[in-house]
Formats: C-alpha cells, sequence, structure tokens
C-alpha cells in the first residue's frame, strides 16, 4: 500500500543507455513483459504520490511566491504538463483526498491504472468506490469509459445507464491569441465561482453568459433556450 508522502514501490534499477550495449536486447519475452509491468505499476504508484503532494500544493498556494498565476499555470510551466492533462491530474488529486479504497488501488501491485481511475473518479463515492473498483478491474480503457458513461456520482456499476448524462467529447482548434483569451476567461470565472470550474461547468458558464447578454438586446422572436425530446427507438422512452 502506498503511503501519503512516500514514495514506495519506485525501484532504483535503470536501463544503460549510451555507447554501450544496454542488456535488454538480449532478454526474453518474459524479461521485457516483466519490465514494462514493473514499470507501468512504478508509474501508477507515482500517480498516486504526485496527487498527494498536488493537494499539498493547492493547499499552500505554492505558486504565488514563484510568481505564477495559478496551481494550473504551476502544473504548466514547472511539472510541463499539456493544459487539458494538467487539469485532469488536478480533478483526480482533488477526488481522492475523499477517495480512500480509489487512492490505494492506484498505489498497490496489480491495482487500477491513473487512466482508470481518471474516469471512475467521476462517478465514485466513499459509499460507492468500493464496488466501481471491484467492477473495473480487470478491464481495459474503453470498457471503463463505457462503464461509467450514463452514471452520476452516487449510482453503483450495477445501475442502469441514464442516457441523459452521458457526457459528449468536443474538440477545437484554437489560435494561440483565442487560447489566451480562452484561459483569462477559464480564470475570471473560476474567481467568480470561487473553485475552478470543471469543463462542463465552465462551457455552461460561457453559454449562460453570451445567452444573457443577448437577451438583454432587442427582442429577436426566438426563445432564449430551446429544449429537444428525443425517443429511444428500442424502449420508446423520452
Amino acid at each position: 500500500m502506498l503511503r501519503e508522502g512516500t514514495r514506495d514501490g519506485v525501484c532504483d534499477e535503470q536501463p544503460t543507455f549510451g555507447s554501450g550495449r544496454a542488456t535488454p536486447d538480449r532478454a526474453d519475452w518474459r524479461q521485457v513483459h516483466d519490465r514494462l509491468h514493473t514499470n507501468a505499476r512504478q508509474r501508477s504508484a507515482l500517480d498516486a504520490n504526485e496527487a498527494y503532494w498536488l493537494r499539498e500544493a493547492e493547499r499552500l498556494q505554492i505558486w504565488k511566491p514563484l510568481g505564477m498565476v495559478s496551481i494550473l499555470d504551476y502544473m504548466e510551466r514547472v511539472l510541463g504538463y499539456a493544459p487539458r492533462t494538467a487539469q485532469d491530474r488536478l480533478r483526480v488529486a482533488r477526488a481522492l483526498a475523499h477517495l480512500p479504497v480509489l487512492t490505494e488501488s492506484l498505489g498497490e501491485e496489480d491495482g487500477l491504472t491513473f487512466s482508470a481511475v481518471r474516469e471512475l473518479v467521476r462517478v465514485a463515492t466513499p459509499d460507492t468506490e468500493a464496488a466501481w473498483v471491484e467492477a473495473a478491474t480487470g478491464k481495459n480503457q474503453r470498457e471503463v469509459e463505457d462503464l461509467v458513461a450514463g452514471h452520476a456520482p452516487g449510482d453503483h456499476p450495477d445501475d442502469p445507464a441514464d442516457p441523459d448524462i452521458r457526457s459528449h467529447v468536443v474538440s477545437y482548434k484554437l489560435s494561440p491569441a483565442t487560447f489566451a483569451l480562452l484561459r483569462q476567461a477559464t480564470l475570471a470565472l473560476d474567481e467568480e465561482h470561487g473553485h475552478h470550474l470543471e469543463d462542463d461547468e465552465l462551457v455552461a458558464a460561457l453559454c449562460t453568459s453570451a445567452l444573457e447578454r443577448g437577451s438583454q438586446a432587442e427582442p429577436t422572436g426566438r426563445a432564449k433556450f430551446q429544449i429537444a425530446l428525443v425517443v429511444c427507438g428500442r424502449c420508446e422512452q423520452g
């Protein structure tokens, strides 16, 4: 089990690189498999360890004495994460503070990977996390994503999926100037709401702001919001 603030499970052994020939080219497939599997488990242990220290960094607001604007800015500039990756890792770190079973599974031998935990923290609660860990064990990333899809926080893995809460993945290509505007708007909305907004909250806030601003202009005869009703062809439910 990984203990917070430690680096348990990290192996100091390193392969030899450089002008000399490394021994892995003479290893059989079993040795190669063992090394790759060991590397994966060490990576997961470090992921669990990093989650603890990210929470400490946020508690201490270590970015301020370093002249940075936020924990995400620190993660991008110091830890080298891409913006989306930094957001995901911070979201997981915050969630794991209240999910000890998921934290232990991430840090232990043959436990869940960070990618799986990243999906499970969307739905797991202290009362349901053990059931989600059991259901996700042995599944690949795509299977874990399908397992979580259509579930809300507090649901159990065997609860019927709700198509109305299935997430949609949207991507945009932005110019540097537009991306800078988005970052500025995100920081302003985080400050306005008093916490870091997740993707769904951020887009909802941006859309609501645009719609409310438009409603103050001259009436266009169109409704501010529109509602679409989708009926399933198999179960005939809306």
